[in-house]
């Protein structure tokens, strides 16, 4: 039986935008993977203590919303992983922030993934990265109440308690090893910034009630930086993160 013109026409366009349907998915695909590849090298550079923001800059402008909720369902957690996570290095820390909680609510989110772990982390980065820069701002000096009033409950204590609690609730054995390196670098990080600004508070007197409030939220006694060799301790010592520790001149503290 042979088709009506009207209806084999309607057969060669469905065919047609069907062809153009996947073509379109499989550039922009394959446009993503140069955006992944583009955000790897950027961590790489960070990872060697450089930070490459210029290549952060670029992933930022090229996942913007619009462009990730084209992306295939599965993908667009990672999309909102790498530009929160180019937004912190940035210094947009409130996108950053609000990129991270879109991302956590992906249905395709894999539970124990780096996308779920490194969206975990992201408030407490930003939290850490917009104290040192009030803490540069205030010329590395602070008294007592100043650290009370804007470093301390609502600061690395708040920070501290996103990296123990979501952060750290979201790895799983299923979770990659690099990942949970770098959930202990940063926690590592987080502490040796917070044990420099307590060191800056004066008088003395402050500085040691500060001091023992911090290794009492820590769980150690008498030094902060006591708890952050034990994050180092969890990182592989052939771990890229350790040789960076390591250039950064840490000397373990004295047990």
């Amino acid at each position: 039986m042979n088709m009506k013109p009207s209806l084999l026409n309607r057969c060669r366009f469905a065919a047609v935008a069907a062809a153009l349907s996947v073509l379109l998915t499989s550039c922009q695909t394959l446009d993503y993977r140069q955006i992944q590849n583009q955000f790897n090298q950027a961590v790489q550079a960070d990872n060697t203590g450089i930070p490459f923001t210029s290549q952060h800059a670029e992933v930022l402008e090229s996942l913007t919303p619009e462009y990730i909720s084209k992306l295939e369902p599965k993908l667009r957690p990672n999309a909102w992983m790498l530009r929160s996570v180019s937004a912190w290095r940035m210094g947009s820390n409130e996108l950053a922030r609000t990129t991270s909680r879109l991302g956590l609510k992906e249905p395709a989110l894999v539970a124990g993934s780096r996308d779920q772990v490194v969206l975990e982390m992201i408030p407490a980065l930003v939290i850490d990265s917009d104290l040192n820069r009030r803490w540069s701002e205030a010329g590395r000096v602070l008294t007592g109440s100043e650290y009370a009033a804007t470093y301390e409950t609502t600061g690395f204590a708040q920070a501290w308690r996103q990296m123990s609690g979501p952060a750290k609730n979201a790895i799983t054995k299923a979770t990659p090893d690099e990942v949970v390196a770098y959930f202990h670098y940063q926690r590592w990080r987080l502490i040796v910034n917070w044990a420099a600004v307590i060191v800056s508070i004066k008088p003395n007197e402050d500085f040691v009630a500060a001091q023992s409030r911090a290794c009492t939220m820590l769980d150690v006694a008498r030094d902060p930086l006591i708890a952050a060799q034990k994050e180092v301790d969890k990182i592989p010592a052939n771990s890229p993160l350790a040789a960076l520790i390591k250039a950064q001149g840490w000397v373990p503290p004295l047990p």
